[in-house]
């Protein structure tokens, strides 16, 4: 049987650059969510500095608040890290397909 697959390689590294350019899209989807998430990191790192310079709320509540603000701070500072280090995992094998596209 006659394989329907493309067999010319010009036609095959066409097909790859295509794959590259496409993980390289999403590779940059992922940079921008983990800008994102960093963002809001810092977004509740400033909420939680704020409560802690308001005198009038009582020390108990504050600590409260902190904790909270500091524990889901910590929480979107994982998925920060995770995004990176998915995007980074990402343009590791986009310059494996490169190399070996360019091989051919």
């Amino acid at each position: 049987m006659a394989c329907s697959l493309p067999h010319i390689i010009d036609e095959v590294k066409a097909i790859v650059h295509k794959q590259i350019k496409e993980d390289n899209v999403r590779q940059q989807a992922i940079i921008n969510l983990a800008v994102q998430f960093e963002n809001a990191s810092d977004t509740k790192d400033d909420t939680r500095k704020a409560y802690d310079e308001c005198d009038d709320i009582p020390q108990e509540k504050r600590y409260m608040i902190d904790t909270l603000l500091k524990e889901e701070s910590w929480k979107v500072y994982e998925i920060h890290n995770a995004l990176i280090r998915n995007a980074t995992k990402m343009q590791d094998e986009i310059n494996t397909k490169n190399t070996r596209s360019n091989q051919y």
